[in-house]
């Protein structure tokens, strides 16, 4: 190593036992470029979207997920389909959040989210990291519906995995667009 050089573990070690504990998230955009690079290289810290890190030593769980997203959200949206689907099971982080918004509620457009106009029910919602976030079934029932559903397939079965209500999902589809495909693949999901 170049004499003068040091690696973000040596400054770590070098603050011994006093060290406070660093923190379990890191947000890119608190830390110099130089320094989030060096953590995330020297394994101290591990990516979970392109703006947000979890330490190593800690297992990633929906919170986490949650918190990670980039923030503040708009007001009254809720986290929904592919982005609720990589906050309940992980993966690979969605490049934008998927947002479902109240009918006629206008956003201000961004490069962090794409948003979706329609009427959920307090039972579709859960909080997960201070964010709203639609529940497994409802993620289910949304995604059902998506266009590219049928390569969705995995993601489908590994909601039901994690507690969705398929038969439930099934009973909510009324004729939409989209409902033939959704009814049949929810009906393969329904044990």
């Amino acid at each position: 190593m170049l004499e003068g050089m040091f690696t973000c573990a040596d400054v770590l070690d070098d603050l011994g036992d006093d060290a406070p504990s660093p923190p379990v998230l890191l947000y890119r955009a608190d830390i110099p470029p130089d320094t989030w690079a060096g953590l995330l290289a020297d394994g101290h810290y591990r990516r979970l979207t392109d703006g947000c890190a979890l330490r190593a030593d800690v297992t990633e769980d929906v919170e986490h997920r949650a918190c990670a997203l980039p923030g503040p959200l708009p007001a009254r949206s809720v986290v929904a389909r592919t982005s609720a689907a990589w906050v309940h099971l992980g993966g690979v982080a969605p490049g934008r959040v998927d947002l479902v918004v109240p009918p006629g509620r206008r956003v201000d457009p961004s490069l962090d989210w794409r948003c979706t106009e329609a009427t959920l029910t307090a039972a579709d919602v859960v909080t997960v990291g201070g964010h709203p976030v639609t529940t497994v079934t409802r993620t289910l029932f949304d995604l059902a519906f998506a266009p590219d559903a049928a390569h969705l397939w995995t993601t489908l079965v590994a909601l039901c995995d994690s507690g969705a209500d398929p038969a439930s999902a099934l009973a909510a589809v009324t004729s939409q667009r989209g409902s033939r495909q959704a009814r049949s693949l929810l009906a393969q999901l329904v044990p």
